[in-house]
C-alpha cells in the first residue's frame, strides 16, 4: 500500500474500517438477533434523524434512510454506502429493537457497557438483512479524507459530566450529550460527503452544539432553522470558532460498502 504523506500509522489505519468476516458470511447457530423488532416508515414531519442505545444491546432509530442504518449497523460513513435502488437515501424508517435481559438495569446495578451491547452492530445487520433482504459487499478506493486536528488556540468541546450519549442532527445543526468524537467525525463525514479522521487525539466524551449553514444545492431551500439565522458560518468556520476544531484536506484508502440487493421492510 502506498504511503499517504501526512498521515501517521494510526491514523491509516482508522481508514481501514474493520468489517468483520461475518458480515459477508452464511449465518451461523449463533446468529446475534433482537428478541423483538419493529421496522416502519417514518412520520413526514419529522426533522432529522435520532439514535439511542438502550442498556440491554437494544437500539431505537428515528427518521433514518436505509443508507443511514447500514452507516450504523457497518461503523462506515454514509458516503462510504454506494449502489442500491433509488429509495435508499430518500425513504426514512423508524426501528425500536429490544434484547431479552434477565438483569436490567436498575439504580442499585446502573448501565454499563456489556457483551449484549457490543452485539447490537451484529444484530442491526441482521435485522438489515432478514426485513430489507439487504445483500452487500466491501470495495477499497483511493479517495479524498479530511484529518480532523485541534485548531490553534486549543479545543473547546467540553467534557461531560452526564452519561446519556445522545446525539441529534438536523440541517445545519448537531447537537452532542456525552459522546465522543467517533460521532462527530461520523456526521461531519456525512455533511461533508468525505471520510474524516480523528487525529485530535481527544479520548473523552464531550457536550456541544455546532450550527453551520448547510451545504446545498441550488434548487434546496434551507431548512426553517437555518433559515432564521442568516448569518451561520459554513462549516469549516464553525467547527474552528465553535469546537476550536480544523480539517485538513488529504488522500487516503477508503473501504466502501457496494449494495447488491435491497427491498422495502416486510412487515413487522
Amino acid at each position: 500500500m502506498n504511503k499517504v504523506p501526512g498521515i501517521g500509522k494510526a491514523a491509516l489505519s482508522l481508514l481501514w474500517f474493520c468489517l468483520p468476516g461475518a458480515v459477508f458470511s452464511q449465518p451461523t447457530a449463533t446468529r446475534a438477533t433482537f428478541e423483538v423488532a419493529s421496522v416502519k416508515r417514518s412520520a413526514s414531519d419529522l426533522s432529522g434523524m435520532f439514535v439511542r442505545y438502550l442498556p440491554d444491546g437494544g437500539v431505537r432509530i428515528t427518521g433514518a434512510t436505509l443508507k443511514n442504518l447500514v452507516s450504523i449497523a457497518y461503523n462506515v460513513r454514509e458516503h462510504q454506502v454506494s449502489g442500491g435502488p433509488e429509495w435508499l437515501g430518500t425513504e426514512c424508517y423508524d426501528v425500536e429493537a429490544r434484547v431479552a435481559t434477565s438483569n436490567p438495569p436498575t439504580p442499585a446495578n446502573p448501565p454499563k457497557i456489556s457483551n449484549e451491547q457490543r452485539k447490537t452492530g451484529e444484530r442491526l445487520r441482521n435485522l438489515l438483512a432478514d426485513r430489507f433482504q439487504l445483500a452487500l459487499h466491501p470495495e477499497t478506493k483511493e479517495q479524498p479524507v479530511f484529518g480532523l486536528v485541534v485548531a490553534k488556540g486549543g479545543s473547546k468541546l467540553q467534557e461531560s459530566t452526564e452519561g446519556n450519549n445522545l446525539i441529534r442532527r438536523g440541517p445545519g445543526t448537531l447537537k452532542g450529550q456525552s459522546v465522543g468524537l467517533r460521532m462527530l467525525v461520523v456526521n461531519l463525514s456525512n455533511e461533508l460527503g468525505r471520510p474524516v479522521i480523528d487525529q485530535t487525539g481527544l479520548a473523552g466524551n464531550y457536550d456541544f452544539e455546532l450550527k453551520w449553514t448547510p451545504i446545498r444545492s441550488s434548487a434546496t431551500p434551507l431548512a426553517p432553522a437555518a433559515a432564521e439565522e442568516p448569518d451561520r458560518p459554513e462549516i469549516f468556520t464553525a467547527l474552528q470558532e465553535q469546537l476550536g476544531l480544523r480539517l485538513e484536506a488529504k488522500k487516503g484508502p477508503v473501504e466502501v460498502l457496494v449494495i447488491e440487493r435491497a427491498e422495502r421492510p416486510s412487515k413487522n
